[in-house]
């Protein structure tokens, strides 16, 4: 941000939003409400189900923000959380060295409230998630095939006569009639879809070519992928770009599988502790 600012200095308060979350949030309502109530800085908050994963922030009832609590290991009753959504004088900005990492909920925001700058927040309207993690990634495309989040997404009730709705389809995809998408399919564009492949809860991204007779429950498959014929990939699996699944190489829940990498046919691989994939011919 410091970088962006000396490079394009700011006159007015700017708007940062962080690139990890999805939302239909008024942006430029909330820019105009905390530049009319003069607030130095101000964030978006959000209510989420748990906040244990968040940084919680604790408002007062005139919208000043109090305090954060960052990512607690209890549940607070009626807890908001910081979306990374901020309204910033661009001075205050003035003292953080370039090159330094800071952060914003750790560090910077405590110490403007500790400064007793004019620091507000505002819960937004709407939708909001962070996709910072697979299973974040899938729901915010589930969200929008849902029509919870407002997106200018064409959503189809069905593609091809064994396919299930909601499912997304891009420009230029293919889907043989004997595939079967959905539900919860989103298929970008140029994509192919081989005879007899299933693609169910999963995300396939642009030019990627699923093969004949393949299975994706639940996974995430980067542009421009490669699965073969019988390809299996599994629950929260993410194929990178580029990357080549060979004939009937089996992918197990929560495996990541690299940009470019080649997978030998008939592989099995699986998430082994944490570490490195493991892997194993058969």
């Amino acid at each position: 941000m410091r970088l962006a600012l000396a490079r394009f200095p700011a006159r007015e308060p700017v708007l940062i939003v962080s690139g990890d979350g999805l939302t239909d949030f008024d942006l430029a309502g909330f820019y105009r409400r905390m530049r009319a109530a003069r607030a130095e800085a101000g964030l978006l908050v959000a209510a989420v189900a748990d906040p244990r994963a968040y940084g919680v922030v604790e408002l007062a009832g005139d919208g000043q923000v109090v305090g954060f609590v960052e990512k607690p290991a209890w549940l607070m009753e009626g807890a908001v959380v910081n979306t990374g959504i901020y309204y910033l004088e661009p001075g205050l900005l003035a003292g953080v060295p370039v090159g330094v990492p800071v952060d914003f909920g750790h560090e910077l925001f405590p110490q403007w409230i500790a400064e007793g700058r004019r620091v507000r927040g505002e819960a937004g309207r709407g939708y909001w998630c962070d996709v910072g993690t697979v299973e974040q990634y899938r729901a915010a495309h589930e969200a929008a095939l849902d029509g919870r989040v407002r997106l200018p997404w064409p959503v189809a009730v069905t593609v091809g006569p064994r396919g299930q709705g909601p499912v997304y389809l891009g420009p230029g995809a293919v889907v043989e009639p004997t595939a079967a998408v959905g539900p919860y399919a989103v298929i970008g564009a140029g994509v192919r879809v081989m005879p007899w492949a299933r693609v169910e809860r999963s995300i396939v991204g642009r030019a990627a070519v699923i093969g004949a007779h393949s299975q994706l429950k639940g996974a995430v498959v980067a542009e421009e992928a490669r699965l073969d014929s019988y390809a299996t990939v599994e629950e929260n699996v993410v194929v990178g770009r580029r990357a080549h699944l060979g004939y009937s190489a089996h992918v197990f829940p929560g495996t990541r599988i690299g940009v470019g990498e080649a997978v030998a046919p008939g592989s099995q691989l699986y998430q082994h502790q944490g570490k490195a994939n493991f892997r194993q011919t058969v």
